[in-house]
């Protein structure tokens, strides 16, 4: 519904081009920023082996709160997800499929059906790959919170642009940081 109102689409895949969405409540910064895997060549260790540690380090890369709200990522959470455009529909087909009888069951598997719909192949089949970051931070001043930059452009060599999404108590804003416009002012 969202493509028929021209809302633009959260999953685009688009290389050189990252989002990064952004909700403040209270003391707590939720954070998630997303990109194609090809893009994050320059901090290939970060990613390879994801996890709570590789997570903080690489949001410090990516973005920086200024210090006088004393932020501190509480949780961080890194993976790379793989973008395949059907892969809803092959994933409903599946579900289809396993609702019907036993003996359709084997008529699938002597036509290859089940090879075709295993999820371990259908992860590793031809398409792109994300890498989403999700961070938690806790901050002891978040009135002091003034602006985030987005330090990716210095860490990323691909990076072009930035599309941040900023939900606050005072509403919703967008930004499209570029590597002549890399801080969110609020």
């Amino acid at each position: 519904m969202a493509d028929h109102h021209g809302v633009r689409q959260a999953d685009a895949h688009e290389h050189g081009s990252h989002s990064l969405e952004i909700a403040m409540e209270k003391n707590e910064v939720l954070m998630v920023y997303k990109g194609p895997i090809a893009d994050f060549h320059d901090v290939e260790d970060l990613i390879e082996n994801p996890s709570e540690s590789s997570a903080k380090k690489l949001l410090g890369k990516l973005v920086k709160v200024n210090a006088e709200a004393k932020c501190v990522p509480e949780h961080a959470h890194l993976s790379v997800k793989s973008i395949e455009k059907d892969h809803d529909d092959h994933e409903g087909h599946k579900k289809h499929h396993d609702h019907h009888s036993n003996e359709h069951h084997e008529h699938e598997k002597h036509h290859g059906h089940d090879k075709h719909h295993d999820d371990d192949q259908h992860a590793t089949e031809g398409g792109h790959k994300d890498v989403i970051l999700e961070a938690h931070l806790e901050c002891q001043d978040i009135k002091a919170l003034k602006q985030i930059s987005a330090n990716a452009f210095e860490t990323l060599d691909e990076l072009q642009s930035l599309d941040v999404d900023l939900v606050t108590d005072q509403g919703a804003q967008e930004f499209l940081l570029n590597r002549n416009n890399t801080v969110i002012a609020f």
